[in-house]
């Protein structure tokens, strides 16, 4: 992300040093963003969903020849028709859903080591397997989730009034802001990686 723990995110700018940060300014008070270990703690809780094999290896995926893909899923359901995608394909092998904590593998996500060697072997098999490097670790997030976020960036203040006063939403008002969401949003146009 090219900003060190997030701290420009949160009003710390290019500062390095970890002195609480009290200064009062127009907006109010500035804080110092939160340690490795304090995000860990809010996320430990919540988990999320990968394919993996009998034995809790990951199933790495390769969707070109040049790409090695390991998914983390925020919805079980998406999870799970990967999971039966896969099975539908290759029967023989004996992959699961297994439950990670997101706080326990989000620091390994953003700081992935694109350079450290992963061997890479078939589901069940004894062979050594190929060594290959730049595994791609992809957060997905629930494609509900996506659009929502999507709807709420493109709306007009006229937008939400009228969903404040309760005015029926016609199915040709609705498609013009699916439609809207869609093709004008600013952000989460990727499928992954970007959590609303």
């Amino acid at each position: 992300f090219g900003i060190p723990r997030g701290g420009g995110l949160f009003g710390k700018g290019d500062k390095t040093d970890d002195a609480p940060v009290a200064a009062a300014t127009e907006g109010g008070e500035m804080y110092p963003a939160l340690t490795q270990e304090e995000v860990e703690g809010w996320l430990e809780h919540i988990p999320v969903f990968a394919v993996t094999d009998s034995k809790g290896q990951g199933v790495v995926l390769k969707p070109d020849n040049e790409t090695s893909v390991f998914f983390f899923f925020m919805s079980p359901q998406m999870a799970n028709a990967t999971l039966q995608q896969l099975q539908s394909t290759n029967e023989d092998m004996d992959l699961r859903l297994s439950a990670f904590s997101l706080g326990k593998i989000w620091y390994r996500i953003l700081n992935a080591d694109n350079d450290k060697e992963v061997m890479l072997k078939s589901p069940g098999s004894s062979d050594e397997g190929i060594a290959t490097k730049g595994v791609e670790y992809r957060l997905v997030p629930d494609t509900r989730d996506i659009m929502g976020a999507r709807m709420l960036l493109t709306m007009d203040p006229a937008d939400g009034e009228k969903l404040k006063a309760g005015e029926p939403l016609t199915p040709e008002d609705a498609q013009a802001a699916i439609q809207k969401a869609m093709t004008e949003s600013p952000k989460f146009k990727q499928s992954y990686n970007e959590i609303p």
